[in-house]
């Protein structure tokens, strides 16, 4: 496995105190969202903000291996409702109580006020998402954690590179990591508290290609993501 190459210190990532990308979805193709999400799969085009454009959709050189990243969805336990400032450190427990896996081909959700999954509550969970990401060549690689709503973490060859783990609103998170050509282990870590709102999209960009979500990687035959049902 190739390893990152001169990774720079998480606390390097540019954080955007300004409301997440225009995503541009008039392309988005029709299928059924994942089991209680609004997770959009669709084709090339979908999901990329207005301007420099990427591909958009799962490309066969790069992206995460398999059907996608094996998602672990937990409830947390619930607090009283209140004041809780933005930019605030998360504290709260997270990843306290298994409630179901599943297969999510790309990491691009806005809940808003809807449960991430069945029998997950709206507020007051975590997600663990782990995988194997293909990156096609020795570059730079950025990666932006968008409409971020609560917090994240971004791990590459279980080095974290983002670390925004706070109440926080809507806001982007970039971060700019040197990678060798090859196949690399990729984990993103998510919590959502107070409601009312929870969102994150997972993209990235290098100097070959423009913005884009990072997907699955579609079977030699033609585009092929699944999304895995949840197990009890």
């Amino acid at each position: 496995m190739a390893a990152a190459t001169g990774t720079p210190e998480a606390p390097d990532a540019v954080r955007q105190e300004l409301p997440a990308p225009d995503f541009d979805l008039a392309s988005r193709a029709s299928q059924p969202d994942l089991p209680g999400t609004r997770q959009a799969l669709g084709q090339q085009g979908e999901g990329i903000p207005r301007g420099r454009r990427g591909t958009g959709g799962a490309t066969h050189n790069r992206g995460f291996l398999g059907e996608g990243l094996l998602a672990a969805y937990y409830a947390d336990p619930p607090r009283a409702k209140g004041d809780y400032p933005l930019n605030t450190p998360f504290t709260f427990p997270t990843f306290t109580r298994l409630v179901t896996t599943r297969i999510d081909p790309a990491i691009n959700f806005v809940w808003d006020m809807d449960p991430p999954a069945p029998d997950v509550p709206p507020t007051y969970f975590s997600v663990r998402w782990t995988g194997k990401l293909l990156v096609p060549a020795t570059d730079t690689y950025i990666f932006y954690l968008d409409a971020l709503d609560d917090g994240a973490r971004l791990y590459i060859d279980g080095q974290m590179v983002i670390d925004s783990w706070m109440i926080q609103q809507g806001i982007s998170v970039i971060r700019a990591v040197p990678l060798e050509a090859g196949i690399h282990d990729i984990r993103v870590d998510y919590c959502q508290g107070p409601e009312h709102h929870a969102s994150i999209r997972l993209a990235w960009s290098s100097s070959s290609f423009g913005k884009e979500i990072i997907r699955a990687r579609p079977s030699p035959a033609g585009p092929h993501l699944v999304a895995g049902l949840p197990k009890k």
